[in-house]
Formats: C-alpha cells, structure tokens, sequence
C-alpha cells in the first residue's frame, strides 16, 4: 500500500492513502504521514488536507509535519501547509479572512473539499474469499471517507454568501494573540519564498511592524510576480517606513511591479497627493508619470469644484506646466486636454496661452488648432497673431496662412503682426 502511494493513475493513490487510513485507528495520523513520503505532489497535499479533515490538526506531530512541508519541493504543497497551519488558529484564520478575500476563498476551498473518492467495483457475483475480501475493503474506504465529509457537508449547508463563499465575520487585530500569529512567524522564518512571503503578508495585513524587514529583503527578489505582492503587503501594513522602498519600486524594470507600487503610495500616503504626483511625474517611465498625471488632474478637479485655491494649488498647476513639456507625447498630449477642460487661468485664451508654455511644437500646433477652431470668438484673432512669433517654423507658418486667407490674401493686419 506505501509503493501504491506513489503509483498511477491518481486513482490508486487515493485508495492506497484511504487504505492505510482504514488500517490505523480512526484518530492516528500514520497513514497521512507515510503519504507525506510519497514522491507524488499530489499525494502529499491530500495528505495535508486529510489532517484538517480529520481533525488531527492539534497534534504536534501533525503541526511539526505541517512547518517541514511549508519548505516542501512542490509549490502546491507548500501552500496548502500554510493554509491548513492558518486554519489551526480559528481567530488567526478569522482575522486574516476578513482582510483578504482571496485567503478566505482559498480557506474555505480547503474546509469544504470532498472527502476523496474513486470509482471502483467489486464484482458482485464473485463469492471467492478474494472478491469478498476486495467487496469488504472497497466498502470500508467508502464509509471511511463518507464519515469524514458528512459533518462538514452538513455544516456548511446553508451559511454560503454570494458566489459560494461565506462571508467572513469582523475580527479586530487587537484580538489575535501572540500565539495565534505563530503560524504567520514560522512561515516568514522559512527558506521557501513564497512561504515567507505569504507569513510576512499575514503579519502586514494584521498591522504588525515585524513584516516590515522581510518584506524590505523581499523587495529586492528578481521575481516580478514577489515584488508586486511586497508592494501589496507594504500598503496593508501601513507603516510610513516602506513608503521609501515604494518610491524605488516606482523604477523597477517591470511595469506591473509600477503600477502596484504607485498604487500602493496613493494609498499609503493618502494626505500627501501632490508629493506623489510630482514623484510620478519626474519617474523615468512613462506609464509612471501617465499615473502621475492622473492623480494630478484630479486634485485640480477636487480644488475646481471646491473652488479652492492656494499655494497647493498653485503648485499642482506648476506641476501640470512641468507635464506640458514631458518627453512622451502621449503624456504631454494628455496634459493639454486637461489644461482646457480644466480652464487653468481662467479658460479661453488664458488656458491656450498656458499651454504655449510647453517646449514642444505639437502641443503648441494643438493649440494653434484650438486658435483656429474658435476664430470667431474675439480673443481668437489675437492669439493667432502671436503664433506668428512661435520658435517652430511650421507652426508660425500654418498660422499665417491660415491668417491671410482668412483676409483672402489683402488684410493689413496679418502682415504688419508678421513685420513685427
């Protein structure tokens, strides 16, 4: 029965693992620690699992198996030891499932999985002492495995919220003890990454100041995919001394490791818009200051409809100038629409004229458009002749064009704005 835990199909370990379990007493944990040994991932998770099914978790020769295989080669593994060692401490497991919903779906896939089960038959007109031995065995795994799903089945009936999922009960992290966060300590000690990780996640969502280490060391792993959940887990913690690794993490090489750290900021340091603004702005990717710009715009929005006004806001506008003159066309485009949808300077011809500020010559041909668009308004005209003055030839020489055959090529005015 121990080789057939590592044999095929998955079938056949199942029955092995179920045989060993009917072979032991109800309450010994051995057949779940010799499947532990098999060289078959799939095997040891289940193995794993049938702890918590069976209510051995308490044991400390199941808990000592649970921390080895928080290290286990298997990722797979890895987790569902984590898990199972979470739902060891009920108030742990309760404070966790309220802060993180995906915790709670993978907790709850645990506590309702199926007991295993596979299809086999004994044949009935087989009345050797073989076939009824076989009949008495296939008989014994089905009510081994129906007994240990039947109290949870009954238990979970009717308490599932919408999409399945129960929903989690308040539990402040004030009343989550010391010992109850062992199991969080223990897997941020582990050599495996994605263990610490996942213990050092459980403590920032719990708002322990211990994370904070870790979480700094594993900010500087090369995979993407761990240092964007470091930028999640430094937002849940909330402590002002990871804001500084957000700002680096704002360079990183990999857009989604970006993104989530500017997100992470905004949230961090929620009083403090305009610093994260400007930080995004003079980042050196441009999906970074398109952010940036975001979060810009809509603090001068707030303040518009506020009516507010000020040395902030004034600044925000400085800022928005600076966004006018960005290296990337997409940015600096952006940054014009806001210009006059905002109306910086009052709107109209003030705002166009703002928007001559920037450096570059598509913004300014954009506003020269605008000019043109609008030339029946009075300030219109005005503006056009001073374009004739712009640094780049082809927009003065757009604009008086379009000047001397608005006067069909005889008006005294754009010539003498052009020798001027």
């Amino acid at each position: 029965l121990v080789e057939a835990l590592g044999d095929q199909p998955s079938e056949v370990r199942i029955a092995a693992l179920l045989a060993l379990e009917s072979l032991h007493d109800a309450d010994s944990p051995q057949a779940d620690h010799l499947a532990l040994r098999s060289s078959q991932a799939d095997i040891r998770r289940l193995a794993i699992i049938r702890f918590w099914q069976r209510k051995l978790i308490d044991r400390p020769d199941v808990l000592a198996a649970l921390r080895r295989h928080a290290a286990d080669a298997d990722a797979g593994v890895r987790q569902v030891a984590f898990l199972v060692s979470l739902l060891q401490k009920p108030n742990l497991a309760a404070a966790l499932r309220y802060r993180d919903r995906q915790l709670h779906r993978q907790l709850h896939e645990i506590e309702s999985a199926p007991a295993p089960s596979f299809e086999l038959a004994a044949d009935a007109s087989d009345d050797s002492e073989g076939g009824k031995a076989r009949a008495a065995l296939l008989a014994t795994l089905e009510g081994r495995a129906g007994a240990d799903a039947g109290d949870d089945d009954a238990k979970d009936e009717g308490k599932k919220g919408k999409g399945g999922l129960p929903k989690p009960k308040k539990v402040d992290a004030s009343k989550v003890s010391e010992d109850d966060k062992r199991p969080l300590l223990e897997a941020m000690a582990s050599r495996a990454l994605d263990t610490c990780l996942a213990g050092a996640r459980g403590l920032a969502l719990l708002g322990d100041p211990r994370a904070l280490g870790t979480l700094l060391q594993l900010s500087r792993e090369r995979d993407g995919n761990v240092r964007v959940e470091v930028c999640k887990a430094l937002q849940a913690l909330g402590d002002p001394r990871g804001a500084a690794r957000l700002r680096l993490l704002m360079r990183d090489g990999e857009a989604s490791v970006r993104d989530a750290a500017f997100s992470a900021l905004i949230k961090l340091e929620s009083s403090e818009t305009l610093a994260i603004a400007e930080a995004g702005l003079l980042a050196e990717h441009e999906d970074i200051r398109r952010r940036g710009l975001d979060l810009l715009v809509r603090q001068l929005r707030d303040a518009r409809k506020a009516g507010t006004s000020g040395p902030e806001v004034d600044a925000a506008v400085a800022l928005l100038e600076r966004a006018l003159g960005d290296a990337a066309r997409s940015v600096r485009s952006e940054a014009f629409k806001a210009a006059l949808n905002l109306e910086i300077n009052g709107g109209g011809a003030a705002s166009l004229r703002f928007a001559l500020r920037s450096l570059h010559a598509d913004i300014r041909k954009e506003v020269l458009g605008e000019v043109i668009g609008q030339i029946e308004v009075a300030w219109a005209w005005e503006l056009l002749l001073e374009l004739f003055a712009d640094p780049d030839a082809g927009v003065r020489a757009e604009a008086f064009d379009f000047a001397m055959k608005r006067t069909k090529g005889i008006g005294e005015g754009p010539l003498q704005a052009a020798l001027s």
